[in-house]
C-alpha cells in the first residue's frame, strides 16, 4: 500500500494505494493518524480511488482512526469509493457510521470550509 498526501486550505487528503489488509497499520499510523494529529489542521479526508481492496480489518482499523480522530476534534470523511470497496462497508453494516462521498469537494462541503 501506499499512501499520498496533499493540502487544500484547512483540509489534509490522504490517497490510498493498493490493498488494505493485515499488514499496513503501521503505515496508516505513522502516515495518517501520526501526521493528522500533529497537524493544526482539523478536517481528514481518505481518497479511496485507488484503493483496489480492502478487507474487514482493515475497514475495522479505519474506523479506529475515524474515531480518534474525531475525539481530537478533527472532522473525518472519505471519497472515490469503488462499488466493491462499498460492498464489503454495506456487508458490515458500516455505511451509515462512516461519511462518505463521490468527490472530494462535496466532503469539504459537509465540514462547511471553502477549498
Amino acid at each position: 500500500m501506499k499512501i499520498g498526501k496533499k493540502e487544500k486550505g484547512a483540509v489534509i487528503i490522504y490517497s490510498l494505494e493498493g490493498r488494505i489488509d493485515f499488514h499496513p497499520f503501521d503505515l496508516l499510523d505513522e502516515s495518517v493518524l501520526k501526521d493528522a494529529l500533529e497537524s493544526d489542521r482539523k478536517y481528514v479526508i481518505l481518497d479511496f480511488s485507488e484503493l483496489k481492496y480492502i478487507s474487514s480489518l482493515g475497514i475495522r482499523y479505519i474506523y479506529d482512526i475515524k474515531n480518534k480522530l474525531t475525539k481530537q476534534g478533527i472532522k473525518f470523511a472519505i471519497v472515490k469509493v469503488s462499488d466493491a470497496v462499498i460492498q464489503v462497508f454495506k456487508l458490515l453494516g458500516l455505511m451509515e457510521t462512516f461519511s462518505i462521498y463521490e468527490k472530494e469537494e462535496d466532503a469539504i462541503q459537509s465540514f462547511g470550509v471553502g477549498n
